[in-house]
């Protein structure tokens, strides 16, 4: 009888343990869990074989496109907004007025849950037009935007890197720039800020440099 309570006993510890980690899972993933979930439009799933590269490749550039956009708008609106958002939030990111790579992750709470939201959302409309989104592709998006965002907070043009020879890439001059000027240069690529003129003193600088 003692050692059947304490199975029944053992038994309701672990359901507790498990509401309480489902809980905890639930609750810390509230923004992406109907995203990123068997059940979500993003189709994720954790087994069976990877994709093909191809896939893997155009997933990347393609949630990378739309990351681009969301960052744009959404730094942008940091830098110019009427509320003092730059002064409350975005200003912590910038006391590296001379940029290194450990700079790409130091911000406010507020601003890296902008980025959290930011970094899922593409890669999940990534997996939506699939029509399957196997967990490679996310570890394989988060290598490729770690790589991005240091190359561009590092302060060093490296000669060999991606974002420095693919000329669609700002990499780290281009965001250099924005740093120690505070001035334009909102996108992680050149795209949003040349369509939309927020680039033109850093070009006028290149040209008086004569780059």
């Amino acid at each position: 009888k003692r050692e059947k309570k304490k199975r029944k006993y053992k038994k309701k510890k672990k359901k507790k343990k498990k509401k309480r980690y489902q809980r905890r899972v639930h609750g810390g993933t509230a923004l992406i869990y109907p995203v990123l979930t068997y059940e979500g439009w993003s189709k994720l799933r954790l087994d069976g074989d990877a994709p093909q590269w191809f896939t893997i490749c155009w997933m990347i550039l393609a949630a990378y496109f739309i990351y681009d956009f969301m960052f744009y708008w959404s730094h942008r609106l940091l830098h110019t907004s009427k509320f003092s958002i730059y002064k409350r939030i975005h200003k912590k990111h910038h006391n590296f007025t001379v940029s290194i790579g450990i700079a790409s992750s130091y911000a406010h709470p507020v601003e890296n849950a902008l980025n959290f939201i930011s970094y899922h959302i593409p890669i999940a409309i990534a997996g939506y037009l699939n029509g399957d989104l196997h967990s490679s592709v996310i570890f394989f998006y988060g290598v490729f935007r770690w790589l991005e965002t240091v190359d561009a907070h590092s302060g060093y043009i490296f000669p060999f890197s991606l974002f420095h020879l693919i000329p669609i890439f700002g990499g780290a001059a281009q965001h250099d720039y924005h740093h120690s000027q505070n001035v334009g240069n909102f996108g992680a690529s050149i795209i949003w800020d040349r369509l939309c003129g927020t680039d033109a003193s850093y070009r006028k600088s290149l040209k008086s440099k004569n780059l």
